[in-house]
């Protein structure tokens, strides 16, 4: 039985810690299995007590370790990682499940798992230890066996297969000599020794049998002696051990069997197809190449070494679109050969050629009847073509920078076709001037302009009123003459190719040879390929800046954001402490502006929204910037230096704008409006405390009336009642049911068919009445009570989804994951439980901020690797989530609803945003959502857009369970 020591502070401690039948307690302590102590906070971090376990484990007696230094027997490479979770525990962490080597009495090492924690009052540490040495042990058999598998797996010798089986069955049990005896595919049987002079002892030796997995051949023995003195449950485990590799061997010789049999067949069909005259390919199911003979490899100037496992279509693109693509298509599709006759450019030669389908791919048998003049010139010049095209594509999807892309290219066409000039030129002042964006000659320099001058026969304009690629001997031909490169305004042009982005001629990329040499219609081809990857780009980035924009703008009123709105404040803060003076920041809410929602509508109410965001920036002209911070509230940053005065003024002349009426549906609206207005750096040196007390400013204004203006007064502001008691009310709520959940489906436009739902939280407020997420939920998140809030609605959904299931609504139920939930480690553990045991009836849905905090990735990873299915939701909200995509584990992308609403009206770019959210989410594996559909017409055009699935209120508005059968009986299809 370990004792507390006597030292002057230590052993006081401890008996002051255990004064109260301290003797039981440690009669109790000595039966743990687990290996107590307490160490003394100091810099020795002296052992003050130990339980009997330590003297069990290892070898230690209590007087042994009687005030010795814990580092004293910890090993020497394990010393710095056990102080730096000594100094976490020191900062009030608590260490769970830390592992380190200590050494045992007889010289060796155990690894220990710690657990631990302080006792800041006694500077006392307790700690419990557990020896984890067995399972390492295991570990390191299992990594072993796996590695010698591995080997046996990709062994091609027979021979060497025998003597790494003996090597290795030597090493995973620690014989003292193993003989494995292998039977071949045919001739008799062979022995290998390991050691390779190894003296078989007198003793009889274990044997393990090696036989067929379905059947009962031997196909041989493995043959071990041990050492004496290994126990009988040490010789049954590696007995077992040996049993699973004997499996192992058994499946490799069969591999090693067919491969014999399969050779010999393989060789006798490789020996006639070679032998014939007729080049012939095979290719698999998959359209990759499988085997050529001889007479191919000269045809298509290709050896076996480079084509076997390639695709046909990527290795020959220029098969693409032309009849030896549907001739074989049309052959594997109809199970039926085909013969034609077809010319190859690449080749300059014409073939026939005779296609036969098979079970395996497509066997194809050609000739060419026209000899090969120049095909290995032709074929490397495309073939550099189209990694030219491959690289540029690269470079765009890395995300570089689009007037670097343009030089490159520029530089990529000119190696290509080995041209002297190549330009891309942009279209600007409403198509009137060419602008130099890059040019491999740099005459005229990059960024000088030229007009666009109305000169027929020339290829650039052609391209450029047509959106066609031009070449010099087709562009403005009259009378059958066409016009010579000299003539075209003077730019030497022999084609141009249109670069489109955004629907329309963006520009050209236009080639040169200036008399030496031209362009043929190849080349066009590549030009349109590379001016394709332009094209993309310039999308790419017009889409990026677009998201951008959207996630530091509100989408409906093109104001800064909350979000921006932080960060000019936080700079106008800074300036003005520098400078001695004082901005100001107003906060702006509308009073009555829920009636308007109410009466004529949120289309309305959303209109209504736009004309005060014109008035508000319009008043302010240009002194400062207007913000919308969400629903019914803006915001005004003023920058210094400004005082009361001045901040009244522009608070009277803004509540005059607010107030001026606004026409909906022919009727004249008025609202009026509340403002709170806070100096800073007066009451305020950050952009959090100068909003708070301009929250806090505008909430007395409203409770004083209508039209009201007041700055902040940190006494009269000093307690918000309301907001407090809003705060009481809703934890209240949570606890005593006014919570409820309503479900709107996610259907599938093809079919009609709801595929899935959406669990959406109301409160049932007694005065209130029925409030939407919006009117509850910022307040949850910001006053720590969305932990409680979610993990009510998990349970909920859990419990409804549950029921659903077993009454045969077999549909996943998803549920909103704020990041405050992610990131709070003891919310996020019991949502995972609660996830996790109800995989597949349960989903999870969070906005893109999520994939910004590394914690909330950790938690969706480990949902995902539990079979629990994760979307984005709001999905285009926030640019940087983009650059996680690849790398996260979600299967679906929820667009947001800003971006369905407008498709009514138009909105071309929104479409082509869906578009390539479409693209996106294909490449990725991931399935898209439309958010917001509420109209025919905007289904049909998410449906041609490549949407499939949707949800809004022209499928269902969100509804109580109790709705939710009936909805689906009577929209069944």
């Amino acid at each position: 039985m370990g004792t507390a020591t006597r030292s002057d502070t230590g052993g006081e401690r401890v008996g002051m810690a255990f004064d109260v039948g301290r003797v039981d307690f440690e009669r109790f302590l000595s039966l743990s299995s687990d290996l107590l102590c307490v160490l003394l906070l100091d810099p020795e971090l002296r052992v003050v007590y130990l339980n009997a376990g330590w003297s069990r484990e290892l070898g230690w007696s209590t007087e042994d370790l009687d005030s010795r230094p814990l580092m004293s027997f910890v090993h020497d490479d394990d010393v710095a990682d056990t102080r730096r979770s000594l100094d976490r525990l020191s900062a009030g962490a608590r260490v769970v499940d830390f592992e380190m080597r200590c050494v045992h009495r007889d010289g060796t090492y155990r690894h220990l798992a710690w657990s631990a924690w302080l006792d800041r009052e006694e500077q006392l540490i307790y700690a419990v230890a557990r020896d984890v040495t067995l399972t390492y042990r295991r570990q390191r058999e299992r990594r072993a066996a796996h590695q010698v598998w591995l080997a046996l797996a990709s062994e091609r010798s027979l021979d060497d297969l025998g003597s790494i089986i003996s090597e290795q069955a030597r090493q995973l049990t620690g014989a003292i000599g193993v003989v494995t005896t292998l039977t071949a595919a045919a001739g008799s049987p062979a022995s290998y020794c390991y050691p390779v002079d190894l003296d078989r002892p007198a003793d009889d030796p274990a044997v393990v049998l090696v036989r067929e997995k379905e059947g009962t051949e031997d196909l041989g023995t493995i043959e071990w002696w041990l050492a004496d003195g290994v126990s009988t449950a040490e010789r049954e485990r590696l007995t077992a051990l040996l049993t699973d590799f004997a499996d192992v061997i058994a499946l490799t010789l069969g591999r090693f069997r067919a491969e014999q049999v399969a050779e010999v067949a393989l060789a006798r069909n490789f020996e006639l197809l070679n032998s014939i005259s007729d080049a012939f390919y095979a290719l698999d199911r998959n359209w990759c190449f499988t085997y050529l003979n001889a007479a191919a490899e000269r045809a298509l100037v290709r050896s076996s070494a480079d084509l076997l496992g390639k695709s046909l279509w990527e290795e020959f693109p220029e098969t693409r679109g032309t009849r030896f693509e549907s001739a074989y298509r049309q052959a594997v599709e109809e199970a039926h050969p085909v013969a034609f006759t077809e010319h190859y450019p690449p080749l300059h030669g014409w073939f026939d050629v005779r296609a036969h389908p098979s079970a395996q791919g497509l066997a194809v048998f050609f000739i060419d009847v026209t000899g090969r003049h120049q095909v290995s010139r032709a074929l490397e010049q495309r073939a550099h073509q189209q990694q030219a095209v491959a690289m540029l594509g690269q470079r765009a999807l890395t995300g570089i920078a689009v007037d670097d892309l343009f030089r490159e290219a520029v530089a990529e066409v000119q190696r290509s076709l080995q041209i002297p000039m190549v330009t891309v030129d942009e279209l600007v002042d409403d198509g009137q001037t060419l602008q130099v964006r890059a040019r491999t000659d740099q005459a005229p320099s990059i960024g000088a302009r030229h007009r666009v001058k109305p000169a027929d026969g020339t290829a650039l304009l052609d391209a450029l009123g047509t959106g066609s690629s031009t070449m010099a001997d087709d562009a403005g031909a009259h009378d059958g003459q066409p016009q010579r490169p000299a003539e075209m305004v003077a730019l030497h042009i022999d084609a141009a190719v249109p670069i489109v982005a955004g629907g329309r001629v963006w520009g050209a990329l236009t080639v040169g040879a200036d008399g030496q040499g031209g362009v043929d219609t190849p080349d066009v081809a590549f030009l349109q390929q590379v001016a394709n990857v332009l094209s993309a780009a310039l999308d790419r980035q017009h889409a990026e800046t677009r998201l951008r924009h959207q996630a530091d703008h509100d989408v409906l009123t093109r104001l800064p954001n909350r979000s921006l709105l932080r960060s000019r404040v936080d700079d106008e803060v800074e300036r003005a402490l520098l400078a001695g003076h004082d901005m100001a920041l107003l906060l702006l809410d509308l009073d009555g502006f829920k009636d308007v929602n109410d009466h004529l509508g949120h289309a309305a109410g959303d209109t209504l929204l736009e004309h005060l965001a014109t008035r508000l920036t319009r008043t302010i002209a240009g002194h400062g910037t207007v913000a919308r911070l969400g629903g019914d509230e803006f915001a005004v940053c003023v920058p210094g230096p400004v005082g009361e005065a001045d901040v009244t003024d522009l608070a009277q002349r803004i509540l005059h704008a607010v107030e001026e009426p606004v026409t909906l549906d022919e009727m004249d609206v008025r609202v009026s409006g509340s403002i709170g207005a806070v100096l800073a750096p007066t009451y305020g040196t950050d952009s959090s405390t100068v909003l708070r007390h301009a929250d806090v400013a505008m909430y007395r204004a409203k409770r004083a009336a209508g039209g009201s203006f007041v700055f902040y007064d940190p006494v009269t502001d000093a307690a918000r009642g309301e907001r407090l008691a809003m705060i009481t009310e809703l934890r209240s709520a949570i606890d005593s049911g006014q919570l409820e959940l309503h479900y709107q489906p996610v259907v599938d436009m093809v079919t009609g068919r709801a595929i899935s739902m959406e669990a959406l939280v109301r409160w049932r407020h007694p005065t209130r009445g029925l409030m939407p997420p919006g009117g509850f939920i910022p307040l949850a998140e910001q006053t720590g009570l969305i932990g409680a809030l979610t993990l009510w609605v998990v349970r909920r959904a859990g419990e409804q989804a549950r029921l659903w299931w077993q009454g045969g609504i077999r549909m996943p139920v998803a549920v909103n994951i704020s990041v405050d939930s992610l990131i709070d480690p003891a919310v996020a553990h019991e949502v995972v439980r609660l996830l996790v045991a109800a995989a597949g009836e349960l989903t999870v849905e969070v906005t893109e901020s999520a994939l910004m905090n590394d914690r909330g990735r950790q938690v969706l990873a480990d949902l995902a690797a539990a079979n629990v299915s994760c979307a984005i939701d709001d999905f285009g909200t926030g640019y940087s989530a983009l650059a996680y995509l690849r790398s996260l584990p979600v299967s679906a992308i929820k667009i947001d609803r800003t971006f369905i609403t407008d498709l009514a009206h138009g909105a071309g770019v929104d479409l082509a945003i869906i578009r390539s959210v479409v693209d996106l989410a294909t490449a990725l594996g991931m399935e898209v959502i439309a958010e917001g559909v509420e109209t025919a017409e905007i289904e049909r055009k998410l449906l041609d857009a490549g949407v499939r699935r949707a949800q809004g209120f022209h499928y269902a508005r969100p509804m109580p369970p109790s709705d939710l059968g009936p909805w689906l009986t009577a929209s069944r299809p």
